[in-house]
């Protein structure tokens, strides 16, 4: 029901939901710890957040794979990005949304030339990137205006690993707006359109 709430927008109502099931003594597992993570991370609610991390800690679920990712996105959307990486690092193993989590947290923090090595540290764990990860990718391109970098994700991403753009293409559009390739940005739009 949390993981329902938070995943459709609803993080305050998921929030109160978890109050309510605290004060009734409900056993809470690592899911619905790593919900309320994520309805913390949505509103964003840095106090909250680390109160419900010590409350994975004493049942002691904290380092789990699962409060693990929860945790990078949460602090990262609240903007502490290095203790993020750092969360990141001490993990014990990692799965595509451990990475990509990281990965949207260096992008949408402005953090390119980061995210861009994580993404090369990545596909050398011979992690296979999906569609959330080249959106991190090119978002974090697009926010640092690395034009080539993107245009050659973006040619990757749909020849090598033949992953369809769909939201990437407005990244895409974005990028070369923003760079003032104009041209670039209405000729993607046609292709968006087209295909």
């Amino acid at each position: 029901m949390l993981a329902g709430l938070v995943q459709n927008g609803y993080s305050v109502e998921a929030l109160e939901l978890f109050c309510t099931m605290n004060k009734i003594n409900l056993s809470m597992d690592k899911f619905s710890l790593a919900s309320a993570i994520s309805a913390c991370a949505s509103i964003p609610s840095l106090e909250l957040g680390e109160q419900i991390f010590a409350r994975a800690t004493v049942i002691g679920v904290d380092f789990d794979q699962v409060i693990a990712t929860s945790l990078i996105d949460f602090y990262c959307k609240c903007g502490f990005v290095e203790v993020g990486r750092k969360l990141f690092n001490q993990m014990m193993k990692f799965d595509e949304v451990s990475w990509n989590s990281m990965l949207m947290g260096y992008a949408t923090n402005g953090y390119g030339i980061e995210a861009l090595a994580l993404f090369d540290e990545m596909r050398n764990e011979g992690v296979i990137p999906t569609e959330v990860t080249f959106t991190a990718v090119l978002s974090a391109c697009d926010h640092c205006g690395l034009v080539e970098e993107g245009k050659n994700w973006f040619y990757l991403m749909k020849h090598d690993y033949h992953i369809d753009p769909g939201i990437d293409y407005s990244c895409m559009i974005d990028l070369f707006a923003r760079a003032g390739c104009l041209q670039e940005a209405i000729d993607l739009i046609d292709d968006a359109s087209s295909g």
